[in-house]
């Protein structure tokens, strides 16, 4: 997570993917509220504030060595240490939601994406980036990376949570094959 090419992914093809789904429907996040879900050791949240320059930029992660790390960030984001299913945040809070390849390690990811919905105000926008289920097994077996089984979804399962959970999908982009995806959804307005 805190290697260079997994930093030069994050900031030349995800943040771009997502620059380009917000462009095509005509949604700023400019100048707005944003959430940086399990922001790591805080380069996403430099990568945010410098694309956005948010009105108010706030991080979490649930790993404390991570916190650490982003305690070193000089911007002008906050950051606590916190876990997804169980954010300390008031509701309906936030304007955008960033979640880059995070849910995939999150036992529990439907009850993240609960509070992601809880956390957000209606209207609001969440973006999301995930591997398959494919890809998270591959990095498994052959890297030892260690992921929890009830993390790992396919995209039809992924989209019915998402739309249970009161999303409405927006928009999606595959990439690499389908073996990794780009949402965007919204919180739809209260009625």
């Amino acid at each position: 997570m805190n290697n260079p090419l997994r930093r030069m992914h994050l900031r030349f093809i995800e943040l771009r993917a997502f620059q380009k789904l917000l462009n095509r429907h005509n949604i700023t996040l400019q100048g707005k509220i944003l959430l940086d879900a399990a922001c790591g050791s805080g380069y996403s949240l430099r990568l945010l504030q410098k694309t956005f320059k948010p009105k108010n930029l706030i991080g979490f992660d649930f790993m404390p060595a991570q916190a650490r790390l982003a305690r070193r960030f000089k911007g002008q984001a906050s950051y606590f240490l916190g876990d997804a299913t169980q954010l300390p945040l008031v509701d309906e809070l936030f304007d955008g939601l960033f979640a880059f390849g995070m849910l995939h390690h999150v036992e529990n990811w439907q009850g993240a994406v609960q509070e992601f919905y809880r956390v957000l105000s209606p209207g609001g926008y969440l973006l999301v980036e995930e591997p398959s289920r494919s890809v998270v097994n591959f990095f498994g077996t052959y890297f030892g990376f260690e992921f929890p089984v009830q993390g790992q979804f396919e995209w039809h399962e992924f989209e019915n949570v998402l739309e249970k959970s009161g999303f409405k999908k927006i928009a999606c982009k595959n990439l690499y094959c389908s073996c990794l995806r780009f949402y965007l959804f919204q919180k739809p307005l209260a009625k």
